[in-house]
């Protein structure tokens, strides 16, 4: 029923049990709230505290949102349960006087406001667009349980005690969720190997966006009518209630109807709104809750203000409105382009909800006044507003389509928000006209989309009819594969198409699905070398001994080329060990035709001759992915040979450097251990960086594990080799050049701060080794702060982390991480690491002998510059050695590599 997936436990019952207890106290406290609100003041008094709240909420969502960019979003929703906690306790202790209570239903109004956002906010940070797909579903359900759970909890306390007992039991509710916020962790909204600080909450758009678009003004105007309805809705309920009831019968009242509410609308949520958003579509779905309104207030206008209609109708709001209603306005989202909808939303749900519940409350106040408050009058009001809630509702469909059409043809949805599972039947609809477009982009949008959702029964074959070469290509790719025989004569039509490109590619798609009968009449070029690899295979020869097979392989024409290309697609068709000897030939004479499938055609034979070819392709660029893969399908074959490989000093040096990744697309614990293995081989730092990179993929992907004994020493390491660089740095700055040696300063300066900055990363990479469940990542990114509290706090989580860990250790890691000026800390390091060098001289001598030749050699050209005589021979020696070219070759690769390139 859950799809949560490897590593991502912690953090969904985190935020489960968040929004559980934040939900459950705010229940709590809403009970309390209308129950002492009725008895103490009138049910009048409520038009004014919606006036006040609507206008209090419009200052509150402003703030929160400069809170939560400010102080981040786990740090505002803790401090905003706190401060919930510590208030609600004071109230209690309050008389409970009609200003108390008018005071704690504007408390829990704008708690419930601003605390859900800020949850919210949070999760988005902490999860992925693609895992938000699919845990928020959980997420949501957990606030539903926790509503639940602080209804019933409330009919169990007033069955004893009197309704003030609620206020306490939200208060410890709200302070040990906020004790359950201290554990979430914050990720970065982008996932990479440098991820980029999360993006601040969007501002709002103006007022006058939705104006400029038809579709958008709609969804406001269904926003303002659904906001007003709710609202009278809810006070004719409220008032009812207090007419009906006594004082006493309230709070007991309040307590089991919204625990009968909360647990119909968790079943709701559950099991039938999927459901029901998905047989009934979106536009459908928006109208259901308003048509539900509109007969329920026809039947108190009918019944003369029947107070158990008046229940049915608050009924169907609680139910609906969180399950069906909820996921069907979330839909109407997900058209939009991705820049927009992110100013439209904001604007939707804060500026425009508050001033249309302003709106409402307005209403009531004059209704009041003019004394037609009745329920008769009430009713009707409500009635008219969800009449006119359906129509707004019905009349989306062709705007919603076309805002679907107009998100196809810009080649896609943005972010992959959704999969096929979600459509409705609007949107299956617009999927299928996309596919009979003329536009290729619109079209294979479409077949991506069904392609991707593995519903490619639904594609059409007619689409090999389409005018684009792109189109049609695409489609014999993906409709072959939905195990239908529609296709087969259309396909065998296109082997006489007039490119060669779509010829091939329906001759494959035959051969593949075995409906190949007989080929072209005149076949040529790609065709024909397919065609002779389907005659071999099917006569059982040598493909080596076969005539044709050799004309091609050893011709050296372009059309050769393309032929190569040919034959290596139909080895990946029908792979069987006797083509290894043809693709060795055909590597020999490799052009960029070939390039790109010979590597999937050597890893479809699976011959373990090919591992030495496919690991010196590694440090090809254009065909390094596709060669990766290849070696992760040898497995364990490939495994030795790439560990040898990585700490083999006579190897080229940029193969070596795509190794690590390579042994991680393994994907086992032993390609971990051959990782593992390298971190303690003498190997350059650069290569030790990228093979802890990919260790902690294999540990965090793949459940790996590395012997802490092994972290241990390499952490170590680390942490001495940063200590020392940074003894190191302080001499060089403190001691200024002359004019002329400036220039090779700020290059050996520089040179230092990247190796430090390196061995500090890698450091925290292997901390997050040993403590899997931690996201040491933030930590890092907290230390480089500017603000001097973030990285305070950064530094107590780290001591307090590692507080079983040897002291030695976390007297080297303290000072790594503490935040003092580098003399200082140099000189606290001694003690630890050993003498450090007390001037510029010293520093070039030890630099000169650093087993990094780029850096020694930069070393010794500044110890040129200096023209130091106690220096001159060594720093000659050094140059002499190792060359300028050469070391021009290395820095240029190492810029590159690790840039990516």
């Amino acid at each position: 029923m859950v799809d949560v997936r490897a590593g991502e436990r912690r953090d969904v019952v985190l935020a489960f049990a968040t929004l559980f207890g934040l939900v459950a106290a705010i229940s709590l406290l809403e009970t309390a709230r209308d129950a002492l609100f009725l008895a103490k003041l009138p049910a009048k008094r409520l038009a004014l505290v919606y006036a006040i709240v609507a206008l209090l909420g419009l200052v509150a969502a402003k703030r929160n949102l400069a809170m939560v960019r400010r102080f981040g979003r786990k740090n505002s929703l803790a401090v905003t349960l706190a401060v919930a906690a510590v208030g609600t306790t004071l109230l209690y202790f309050r008389p409970a006087d009609a200003a108390l209570v008018f005071a704690l239903y504007v408390w829990s109004a704008l708690l419930g406001s601003v605390a859900v956002v800020q949850f919210w906010l949070l999760a988005n940070e902490s999860f992925t667009s693609a895992q938000s797909k699919r845990l928020f579903p959980l997420l949501s359900a957990g606030g539903v349980i926790g509503a639940v759970a602080g209804s019933s909890l409330a009919v169990v306390l007033l069955a004893r005690l009197p309704v003030g007992i609620l206020l306490p039991a939200a208060a410890l509710a709200f302070l040990g969720t906020a004790t359950v916020v201290t554990f979430v962790r914050e990720r970065d909204s982008v996932q990479a190997h440098d991820p980029l600080p999360a993006s601040p909450p969007t501002r709002p758009g103006r007022p006058a966006l939705l104006l400029q678009h038809p579709y958008l003004l709609r969804i406001g105007v269904l926003v303002t009518l659904s906001t007003v309805g709710l609202l009278l809705l809810d006070y004719l309920f409220k008032s009812r209630a207090a007419a009906q009831l006594s004082q006493q019968e309230l709070a007991p009242f309040f307590a089991r109807y919204y625990a009968v509410l909360n647990a119909l609308s968790l079943a709701m949520q559950v099991v039938i709104a999927p459901r029901l958003v998905r047989r009934l579509g979106t536009v459908a779905a928006l109208a259901f809750l308003p048509l539900a309104l509109l007969l329920s207030m026809m039947g108190v206008l009918l019944a003369a203000g029947s107070f158990a209609l008046v229940i049915v109708a608050k009924g169907a709001d609680g139910t609906l409105r969180h399950s069906v209603h909820r996921v069907a306005s979330e839909l109407l989202y997900v058209p939009l382009d991705g820049s927009l909808r992110n100013r439209v939303k904001p604007l939707l749900d804060s500026v425009l909800a508050r001033s249309s519940q302003a709106v409402g409350a307005a209403c009531i106040l004059g209704l009041g006044a003019a004394g037609l408050d009745s329920p008769g009058v009430l009713a009707s009001i409500v009635a008219g507003l969800a009449a006119a809630w359906v129509v707004v509702a019905l009349s989306l469909r062709a705007p919603y389509l076309e805002a679907f059409r107009t998100s196809l043809g810009r080649g896609g949805l943005d972010d992959a928000r959704i999969g096929f599972d979600n459509l409705d039947l609007t949107s299956v609809e617009a999927v299928t006209e996309a596919l009979s477009s003329p536009e290729p982009t619109r079209a294979l949008a479409a077949i991506n989309l069904l392609a991707d959702a593995k519903r490619t029964r639904l594609i059409p074959a007619l689409i090999l009819y389409h005018e684009s070469e792109e189109v049609v290509l695409r489609a014999l790719a993906v409709v072959p594969e939905a195990r239908r025989r529609d296709w087969i004569p259309l396909a065998e039509r296109l082997m006489t198409h007039s490119s060669e490109a779509v010829r091939l590619a329906a001759v494959r798609a035959l051969a593949r699905h075995r409906q190949l009968k007989r080929g072209p009449a005149a076949p040529s070029g790609a065709v024909r070398a397919y065609l002779v690899a389907q005659h071999v295979r099917a006569s059982q020869e040598n493909p080596a001994d076969n005539e044709e097979v050799r004309s091609i392989v050893q011709g050296t024409s372009d059309d050769c080329q393309v032929a190569r290309r040919a034959l290596l697609d139909a080895v990946v068709d029908s792979p069987e060990p006797r083509w290894t000897d043809v693709i060795l030939q055909v590597a020999e004479h490799e052009g960029p035709e070939v390039e790109g499938v010979l590597p999937e055609a050597m890893a479809a034979v699976g011959d373990p001759k090919f591992v030495p070819l496919l690991i010196q392709r590694l440090a090809r660029r254009r065909t390094r992915v596709g060669t990766r893969l290849a070696l992760a399908r040898f497995g364990e074959d490939a495994l030795w040979l790439l560990g040898k490989t990585l700490v083999d000093p006579s190897a080229d040096f940029r193969t070596r450097l795509q190794v690590p990744r390579a042994i991680a697309e393994i994907g086992t614990q032993a390609a971990a251990d051959v990782l593992a293995e390298a971190l303690a081989a003498d190997i350059p730092g650069l290569l030790r960086y990228r093979a802890l990179r990919a260790l902690g993929h294999l540990v965090t992907h793949h459940g790996a594990r590395v012997a802490s004994a092994t972290v241990d020493v390499e952490l170590r390491r680390n942490l001495v080799e940063f200590l020392k660089l940074e003894g190191q740095l302080v001499p060089l700055e403190r001691e200024a050049p002359p004019a002329r040696a400036r220039a090779s300063r700020r290059l050996v300066t520089g040179l230092l701060k990247d190796k430090m900055r390196y061995a500090r990363e890698r450091i925290f990479r292997l901390l997050q080794l040993q403590y899997r469940s931690e996201d040491l990542r933030s930590v890092h990114f907290a230390l480089e702060s500017s603000d001097r509290r973030v990285r305070a706090n950064a530094l107590e989580f780290v001591d307090a982390l590692t507080i079983r860990a040897s002291e030695e250790f976390r007297a080297l890691l303290r000072l790594v991480v503490d935040d003092l000026p580098r003399e200082e800390r140099a000189l606290r390091a001694e003690p630890l690491v050993g003498k450090l060098a007390e001037n510029a001289e010293a520093v070039l001598a030890e630099l000169m002998l650093d087993p990094d030749d780029a850096l020694a050699t930069i070393a010794a050209y500044h110890a040129h510059a200096l023209q130091n005589e106690a220096l001159a021979l060594e720093a000659q020696g050094v140059m002499s050695r190792r060359g300028w070219m050469e070391l021009h070759r290395e820095v240029a690769i190492t810029g590159l590599e690790s840039r990516g390139v």
